[in-house]
């Protein structure tokens, strides 16, 4: 192992700019596989001692993450712990930021696990639990080097989940929300992609094609992993109440493949998704058919009083729905759905409201606070603040002998709920395109893969045996006969020598 490097040799390993951009994935893969070569020949103490100022993240970016991989490993050597240097803010902990925010993206794809280690780095050396803002922050470098590996965050990692329970805990949301907001398509391979024209620096594959195990860029994934990253995330959209979003995600946990048994992180999400569901606009009532029924049955069973409270719900009984409620309180606080279950009855204070105005167009509002059970005060306040969110269409007028609540007219709506339904069906709109993309993107790979190949070739068989020896028979490929695709899958199986 060689021990002479420094700066300059390390700085002549810069890939020109000309192989990077000149769309010749086999010339810049054999680059970075020979600077990978180069970096390994290297003792670990001599990469220590390089200083990092001289070198850039985004130019040097494999160099820059050896030196810091080096310094890692010499201090937990020592075994002394995280020095000052590594915690936030410290020479160190800087340096790690700003290769996360300014690496390459393509060439870390190369040492993906000690990328890795970087980021969880982050982790261990966060250790000030009473300082929310400083983890806070902490967390928004996490999130940021994800998107920058993968801005389409569509590959789940093993930092997903980390990342999210971390975010839940120090109740930050936004950092959350920059991977929550991005839609999860597939779960990492054990390899990278086999096919003959594939390299890691590709910027045409999607990210389930580097994002593996293999690469090292994620570790390995369980079911309860991938069920905790979506539990969380559902907690995260009921904070910021997203309601259809956190029924989507409670739901991933539902359906989660099971052996007709259920685990608590699915009684838990249940549970929540009994009283989401009652929040979600335009939500269905009933629960995806794609969850097991034996599992569903014995997450029932143990979860009555929150089924009880959504039956009072739907039947409009106010009293009822209060005394389920009192009934169960104590069972709110012990699961943690105290302040779902006040969400819901404040939805149920809306919605009978909302009723008025279908029924009057105008009514007393001290009225109005006699059916709430309010005082009128507290009545006024709590129907302006429906007013100004948008959410019932009046005015109020005060008057000498008593206040009146005026419905609007369809003339007179505000248009601002046109335009919230425009940006709506725009965001909706956008999901789909990124959606159909990663659709797409999984019929590509599904008819690749070897099973849906094996397939493929004994369904031929078949129809080749029933039909006569002067009968043609019927194309399977994706292109005309002869094309290349069809070609493409002969050689997956060995057939295209």
């Amino acid at each position: 192992m060689s021990s002479g490097v420094d700066e300059g040799s390390l700085q002549k390993l810069r890939i020109a700019d000309a192989i990077k951009n000149n769309n010749n994935d086999a010339e810049y893969d054999s680059q970075l596989c020979h600077t990978c070569e180069v970096l390994a020949s290297f003792s670990q103490s001599s990469l220590a001692s390089i200083d990092l100022d001289k070198l850039d993240p985004t130019l040097d970016t494999l160099p820059y993450l050896s030196v810091l991989v080096a310094k890692k490993a010499i201090v937990l050597k020592k075994g002394k712990g995280w020095p000052e240097s590594w915690q936030p803010d410290g020479e160190v902990w800087r340096q790690i930021i700003r290769f996360l925010s300014q690496c390459n993206p393509r060439e870390i794809r190369y040492d993906g696990a000690h990328w890795r280690q970087l980021v969880e780095v982050l982790f261990m050396t966060d250790q000030k639990p009473s300082d929310k803002t400083e983890s806070s922050r902490t967390l928004d470098h996490v999130a940021a080097a994800l998107l920058r590996l993968d801005p389409s965050s569509s590959t789940l990692t093993s930092l997903h989940p980390p990342l999210i329970e971390a975010c839940l805990q120090s109740r930050n949301a936004r950092a959350a929300l920059m991977i929550l907001e991005k839609d999860i398509s597939s779960l990492p391979l054990r390899d990278p992609s086999n096919l003959e024209d594939f390299y890691l620096c590709s910027q045409e594959e999607p990210s389930s094609e580097y994002v593996t195990e293999g690469s090292g860029l994620t570790g390995k994934l369980t079911l309860p992993d991938v069920q905790k990253y979506y539990l969380h995330g559902a907690m995260i959209f009921i904070g910021v109440e997203n309601w259809r979003r956190a029924k989507q995600f409670l739901e991933h946990v539902l359906m989660s493949p099971t052996q007709s048994t259920a685990n608590g992180l699915m009684v838990e999400a249940y549970q929540k998704w009994v009283l989401v569901h009652l929040l979600a606009k335009d939500s269905e009532g009933e629960v995806p058919k794609q969850v097991n029924s034996q599992a569903l049955k014995t997450i029932k069973a143990v979860s009555r009083q929150f089924e009880n409270v959504a039956a009072a719900f739907k039947l409009e009984d106010s009293k009822k729905l209060r005394a389920e409620v009192e009934a169960a309180r104590s069972t709110w606080q012990q699961s943690g759905n105290r302040g779902l279950v006040d969400h819901v009855m404040r939805h149920h204070q809306r919605l009978f409201v909302l009723r008025f105005e279908k029924l009057y167009a105008a009514m007393p509002l001290q009225l109005v606070a006699e059916e709430l059970r309010m005082s009128q005060q507290d009545a006024t306040t709590y129907v302006s603040s429906l007013i100004e969110s948008g959410n019932l269409k009046a005015r109020i007028e005060p008057g000498k002998a008593q206040t009146i609540l005026h419905f609007a007219r369809d003339s007179e709506l505000d248009l601002r709920s046109d335009e919230r339904l425009r940006d709506e069906l725009l965001l909706r709109t956008n999901r789909i395109k990124v959606l159909q993309q990663h659709i797409e993107e999984a019929d590509r790979r599904l008819g690749l893969s070897k099973e849906y190949v094996e397939n493929v070739r004994r369904s031929r068989k078949k129809k080749e045996e029933r039909q006569g020896p002067d009968e043609e028979a019927m194309e399977m490929s994706f292109g005309p006969p002869g094309s290349e695709d069809d070609d493409a899958l002969m050689e997956l199986t060995g057939d295209g020598r």
